[in-house]
């Protein structure tokens, strides 16, 4: 009966994990389906209402190690629920704005709670579900990010239909501050650990792995091709004579198969006991490949049946990218691994779509784009050959 409750008790924890992600996601791109009639409000100019996300992006990057680190020391309880309160609080506030630049702080600091997430669910995932099991939670919580996009779009066209923008920072920050509560009461407090390394010494016990940092490595390039294919698709289509509504509805068709893949990418691997460095490393080729197949389409049918075996192909590799490093890193330092990797991961998506923008503008067409988006992932994928296909994996479930 004891193993039933907990049992219970982990899926409900992974529930509220991948509700946390999402909102958080959402917090992120809400601002986008609200710049015209926001900026309209505010009196500010297209370059500044871009940096409204930017600020988000820039705060959310800074805390990625710094949580991992808080948690792996002092536990996840606390170190989640007040990041979940800060992004609800500082999103809430940003409804309440007259000022640009206290907007700007304001989602800077939501950007900061935001950063957290990722590298504290990852390590309550490890400590909650067996190596051999992992998967399947990974896919589920890394399922929020394209969730969270929805949920995004949803609020939005419902709180201008109510009348104003404010509305869905609302609702999103109200949500996020409830989820926060929610997070302290369920989440079991971790028993205090002798501290027996500082904070440098845990670092350097990380990032001397090879594999920790081949795996730094390898999601860069990934990260790197999937988020200027997400960028620069549309423009792409347009360049070739594609009407922006048609191309949005391809689109639309990219980000459902993502979500499917995302979602399955893990128990595929756990039900067939796939070895998940050889099942990423396959998904990078196919990736590569598919990325050539679409810039190949000139057709509507062509495009759109394209970016759906895009959108699946090039997410089934996502949470696995995450279990691999968890993985390597073992339970102890979970945190601390997924925190720096995914600082490192999050800068191609900083990079990628600028680079890919100005090689497009000084050539005028995209073949040479497509020609520097893949060849990343080709250096990332002869990376994975040199990790070591066998993990020693200390499950705290053991312990």
């Amino acid at each position: 009966m004891e193993n039933e409750k907990k049992k219970v008790s982990k899926w409900l924890v992974l529930i509220l994990l991948t509700a946390a992600f999402m909102g958080s996601f959402a917090a992120r791109m809400i601002w986008s389906p609200f710049i015209a009639s926001a900026s309209t409000e505010l009196g500010i100019q297209a370059a500044q209402a871009g940096l409204f996300v930017s600020m988000f992006y820039i705060g959310y990057m800074i805390t990625q190690l710094p949580g991992g680190i808080l948690a792996d020391r002092f536990g996840v309880k606390y170190v989640l629920s007040i990041s979940v309160l800060i992004t609800g609080v500082f999103t809430l506030l940003v409804a309440y704005i007259d000022s640009y630049t206290v907007g700007l702080i304001f989602r800077l600091l939501a950007g900061l709670g935001s950063g957290t997430i990722v590298a504290c669910s990852s390590r309550v995932i490890a400590s909650s579900f067996e190596p051999q099991k992992r998967g399947t939670p990974m896919g589920i919580f890394f399922s929020a990010s394209m969730a969270g996009l929805l949920l995004a779009n949803t609020i939005a066209p419902i709180a201008l239909s109510l009348g104003t923008w404010r509305i869905g920072f609302t609702w999103l920050g109200i949500g996020l501050m409830l989820l926060a509560v929610l997070l302290f009461v369920i989440l079991e407090k971790q028993p205090k650990k002798e501290i027996t390394e500082t904070v440098f010494g845990g670092l350097a016990t990380v990032f001397k792995s090879k594999n920790i940092l081949i795996m730094a490595f390898v999601g860069f390039t990934y990260i790197w091709l999937v988020l200027a294919f997400a960028t620069w698709a549309n423009r792409y289509m347009a360049s070739i004579g594609i009407e922006p509504a048609t191309a949005s509805g391809i689109m639309r068709w990219y980000s459902l198969s993502a979500m499917i893949a995302v979602f399955i990418g893990g128990w595929v691997v756990d039900a067939l006991k796939i070895n998940r460095v050889y099942f990423v490393a396959s998904l990078f080729v196919c990736m590569i490949i598919a990325t050539f197949i679409f810039a190949a389409q000139s057709t509507v049918m062509g495009l759109t049946i394209a970016a759906i075996v895009y959108g699946f192909v090039s997410y089934l590799p996502n949470s696995n990218l995450t279990s691999l490093v968890v993985d390597y890193a073992g339970v102890e330092h979970a945190g601390t691994a997924v925190g720096g990797a995914n600082f490192t991961w999050q800068l191609g998506a900083v990079l990628s779509p600028v680079i890919a923008g100005a090689m497009f503008q000084s050539t005028g067409n995209f073949s040479s784009v497509w020609l520097l988006l893949a060849a990343l992932p080709v250096l990332g994928t002869i990376g994975l050959l040199f990790l070591n296909k066998k993990v020693k994996i200390v499950s705290e479930l053991s312990k």
